[in-house]
């Protein structure tokens, strides 16, 4: 139900801080909801009425208490409780006493009356809570100190002699020895009470009708629709429609009851349908002392407002650090430090919205750039998904069970489980988008390519193993070229051997044409992975032919009849190379040519994709060779710790291996 804001308003400063501890101890309450009449004439006005409880409690200081007012008191608490003992001593007088004060049966209860100010909120005060109260509580009838306990079984707070929980009237305890009860929540709430912001009639405008007088008012929460028009048009003079035709009617006319008795003569309002004399909030409703409520204070609020997120958190699956900045954006503030009670009523209303129709909120996840997310290992990845499946769910309206199956079905993993790096990685790319365009989501997903394109031929590259359209834009694993949406990505078969790491997703080149129609850097990455192996580099006629025709531009010399101007051991490995092109066979080459062949390489300016992988070559061949040259057949454990461990990463760092190519 929405909450409103009104303004209560009291006699004394100490009578509104006293109904800040009603309301955050969830205690129903009612002010002045009547006055009493003794038999010598005085009227006498207690403060709280307590239906719950069935408590009438008065909060004064001694110093300030009018001539005669504390024997009126003890006159009206006995008269409320029927209690009926003398003035001069305790003995009872005859059961047809009269009591000095006329109070209906309906208000009676027990009075009580908290003869100074609010009690400590420090458990450990010397003297107690109640130090600064003579009588070490609440007055009594019966001369016994009363104070607030709450009870540690069922939680309900109440009034017990001497705060003992054994007295409470729930009956919770059998015996006194239990004497726990919650003293933090107790002192939260006097605590709440003593800082309690209030206002007086010389800063807050006046409601019409009040009477003159040193008002003290309160801003809280009511969680009735209505309280705050109705407190802000009445007149305090409410009479029923029904009663004001019939005052004003001929003598001997009768006016018969209906809609008229719960429409206000006076104001455009509402009359309680109890009582009729007070403001009610709406048609049929009733007042807030026929049904009192408590209110909420800004403390209470703001723990409402908590708990109401907690509740957000697991229905939409989400932390706390991501619930409470969708609640300060309704409220329009930054902080939660930042709102007043005016922006917790938006706040709590919206939470309480969002609860009742999950659909109305739309957490947007944070995007994850595609840096980030070739960074995340599959734990993280699969982190990731979860904390956008309940958004995407409630974006593209399915089930979150059916949002579950999609994913895994545009990766073509049986179940999240079964995903490896690479697919929990695309999943997630798959879900940004759909979240970032939720049209895509219902669109088909294409079928995997079931058979190998023609380009693929025996003894050069093994079949895939897995094809698929790249559900979001992605980057080769291997040579890192970007691989638009839609665009075929694959995945090679282990190897046999237990050497090296498996490749992840290749673009269509990689998987198909590296070694039948090579690219340059298809030759570097392949000197640079069989020299991470520290096994031979085998070369094909195709690259062969390749790697010569760079080398020898390098040189400055097409002419194979021509020596190129490089290092001996360059040139012997070009003129291997032209040999075994024109016996259309394959070569290999050994580890200690490789660095000269790639410092060869460099001597000549490069594209930028070429540069940037042959400096990177270069770097880690260098780092490699500080302890020693590599030779055939070591093993490639130490290389790699060098490798993730440079002082200046590369792009063959961030990619790492050795892979088997």
């Amino acid at each position: 139900m929405p909450l409103e804001l009104i303004q209560p308003s009291f006699r004394s400063e100490l009578h509104a801080r006293w109904s800040v501890v009603l309301d955050l101890l969830e205690i129903p309450w009612a002010y002045e909801p009547a006055a009493f009449t003794a038999a010598d004439g005085h009227t006498f006005t207690p403060a709280f009425w307590l239906p719950r409880q069935r408590l009438w409690l008065d909060a004064e200081t001694e110093a300030g208490l009018p001539e005669g007012w504390l024997d009126r008191w003890y006159r009206f608490a006995e008269a409320c409780s029927e209690t009926v003992y003398a003035e001069d001593d305790d003995v009872l007088r005859p059961p047809d006493w009269t009591p000095p004060t006329e109070v209906p049966e309906q208000w009676h209860g027990t009075a009580l009356l908290a003869l100074g100010p609010i009690p400590s909120y420090s458990p450990n005060c010397p003297g107690g809570r109640w130090h600064a109260h003579r009588h070490g509580g609440m007055l009594h009838v019966d001369d016994d100190p009363y104070q607030w306990v709450i009870c540690p079984a069922c939680g309900q707070p109440n009034a017990a002699a001497f705060g003992d929980p054994a007295e409470l009237p729930c009956g919770c305890l059998d015996s006194d020895d239990d004497s726990r009860h919650a003293v933090d929540r107790l002192g939260d709430a006097y605590f709440a009470a003593l800082v309690e912001p209030l206002s007086s009639t010389a800063d807050v405008a006046r409601i019409g009708g009040w009477p003159a007088g040193h008002r003290v008012y309160r801003t809280a929460l009511a969680d009735r629709r209505g309280t705050a028009e109705a407190d802000q048009r009445c007149t305090r003079t409410c009479r029923s429609l029904t009663q004001v035709l019939r005052d004003e009617a001929p003598a001997g006319a009768w006016i018969e009851a209906g809609p008229g008795d719960t429409l206000c003569g006076n104001c455009p309002g509402f009359v309680c349908a109890a009582c009729g004399e007070r403001p009610a909030p709406a048609d049929g409703a009733q007042c807030r002392v026929c049904d009192p409520v408590s209110l909420l204070t800004d403390d209470g609020a703001r723990r409402r407002l908590n708990n109401l997120a907690a509740q957000l958190g697991r229905l939409f699956r989400q932390p706390l650090r991501v619930i409470h900045p969708q609640i300060n954006r309704a409220m329009g503030v930054r902080q939660r430090g930042e709102a007043d009670l005016e922006d917790l009523v938006v706040g709590i209303n919206e939470a309480e919205r969002w609860l009742a129709d999950p659909s109305t909120l739309v957490i947007p996840a944070p995007v994850l750039r595609e840096e980030e997310i070739a960074g995340l290992d599959l734990k993280e990845a699969r982190v990731e998904i979860a904390l956008r499946v309940g958004v995407l769910s409630k974006v593209v309206g399915e089930p979150i069970p059916f949002v579950q199956v999609r994913i895994n079905d545009a990766v073509g993993a049986p179940t999240r489980e079964d995903m490896d790096q690479d697919q929990a990685r695309d999943a997630l790319r798959q879900v940004q988008q759909w979240l970032n365009s939720p049209a895509t989501y219902h669109r088909p997903v294409a079928e995997p390519v079931q058979e190998p394109p023609a380009a693929w031929a025996p003894g050069i590259l093994p079949a895939p193993t897995e094809t698929r359209p790249a559900a979001a834009a992605a980057t080769c694993d291997l040579c890192a070229d970007p691989v638009p949406q839609g665009t075929l990505l694959g995945r090679l078969p282990k190897q046999r051997t237990p050497q090296g790491f498996r490749l992840g997703w290749l673009c269509g080149h990689c998987l198909t044409d590296r070694r039948l129609k090579p690219r340059r850097r298809d030759l570097v990455l392949r000197i640079f992975h069989a020299t991470f192996l520290g096994s031979g580099i085998r070369l094909n006629m195709y690259e062969a032919e390749a790697l010569a025709a760079w080398l020898e531009e390098t040189a400055g010399h097409s002419d194979a009849d021509q020596p190129p101007a490089c290092a001996p051991e360059v040139t012997g490995t070009i003129a291997r190379l032209r040999e075994v092109v024109a016996a259309e066979h394959g070569t290999m080459l050994s580890l200690d040519v490789a660095q000269a062949i790639v410092e060869q390489l460099r001597t000549v300016a490069a594209p930028a994709s070429e540069q940037e992988v042959l400096d990177a070559v270069a770097q880690h061949f260098q780092e490699w060779s500080s302890g020693g040259p590599i030779a055939v057949g070591t093993r490639w454990s130490g290389r790699r710790d060098i490798l993730l461990q440079t002082p200046r990463p590369t792009l063959l760092s961030a990619r790492g291996g050795p892979f088997s190519l």
